[in-house]
């Protein structure tokens, strides 16, 4: 309606609250393969992109993200395990 002069009410369906949870664990593997991928890129870097040069950190960046995956699909109890065995930084 035009013209109308009072403000319309408000009704609230839900109450105000948060969800009661954190990030999930998934998300700390992230940042552990995100230390290894700057390792690689910075290995490609100093090495004028050559693979040979690099082929271990290429392979720890691999096992990383198969350890991640393999977390992401497991439950909470398998993602403690699975946590440990990914290289942290030092």
């Amino acid at each position: 309606m035009r013209g109308r002069t009072q403000p319309m009410k408000l009704i609230a369906g839900r109450p105000l609250r948060g969800p009661g949870r954190v990030a999930s664990a998934a998300r700390a593997a992230e940042v552990g393969c995100q230390h290894q991928m700057d390792k690689l890129f910075d290995c490609w870097k100093r090495n004028d992109f050559d693979d040979t040069q690099c082929s271990k950190l290429i392979h720890a960046y691999m096992r990383c993200l198969s350890q991640q995956s393999r977390v992401s699909r497991s439950t909470p109890l398998d993602m403690r395990s699975a946590m440990k065995e990914v290289d942290q930084p030092r």
